[in-house]
């Protein structure tokens, strides 16, 4: 394939999604390899072996936490996970009645709600799940 002759080049990145991802396929490698080493082929067996395999990894590896103490501090009533986790962005709605977000271009139904946005800003709202929904940008100084 011409990718590569085309002036690209590859790079690594060190930040730590990468690194928890090498640790995650380290992981599973080790647990294959557990499982081999151990002759375990038949799925029903591989299912069996995985609690023993967690307790074994978890003592050769785990580390214990420096306190105690929980810092988390807990959700008020009008907060919910599936809100918290949401990314958000900040959009301008053209004069067309168009939003650009994640590279898709959104176009507003024509009703006077939403002419109400032209020129204006508003914030794409992604959840966990995959909806994307357009809210009043807040404005925070």
């Amino acid at each position: 394939m011409a990718f590569y002759s085309e002036r690209y080049t590859a790079f690594h990145d060190t930040s730590w999604q990468h690194k928890s991802e090498r640790a995650h396929l380290t992981l599973q490698g080790r647990l294959v390899k557990g499982s081999r080493l151990r002759g375990i082929n038949p799925i029903d067996d591989a299912n069996a072996y995985v609690p023993s395999f967690i307790a074994m990894y978890n003592a050769r590896f785990m580390k214990p936490t420096h306190s105690e103490f929980d810092t988390h501090r807990p959700l008020r009533d009008d907060e919910g996970l599936d809100v918290v986790l949401t990314w958000r962005e900040t959009r301008r709605v053209t004069k067309a009645q168009e939003a650009q977000y994640d590279r898709v271009l959104y176009l507003l139904d024509d009703t006077p709600e939403h002419r109400v946005w032209l020129r204006r800003d508003i914030e794409a709202w992604e959840y966990a799940d995959g909806r994307i929904i357009g809210r009043r940008a807040t404005i925070r100084h």
